[in-house]
């Protein structure tokens, strides 16, 4: 089982995705959820979301990080 953290944004009426270490980012006007899957979507096409994380509070500093875990693969 993999996971990848999430990190959100909201700026200018948009809620903004990014993973720390990837260039891909993803956004979206209607919720920070759906910023979020759009995000893990591009990074990991073939995986199913197990759980999502919610990580101690860092909206001091702007953002708010997810850690979402992915299901294990079949025969793996």
């Amino acid at each position: 089982m993999g996971s990848i953290l999430i990190r959100l944004r909201y700026s200018t009426g948009a809620h903004r995705a990014s993973a720390p270490g990837h260039k891909a980012t993803a956004s979206s006007a209607v919720s920070a959820k759906h910023a979020c899957e759009a995000l893990v979507k591009k990074l990991h096409p073939a995986e199913q979301i197990e759980r999502v994380e919610a990580l101690e509070s860092t909206a001091d500093q702007g953002f708010t990080e997810y850690r979402f875990h992915f299901k294990q693969a079949l025969g793996v």
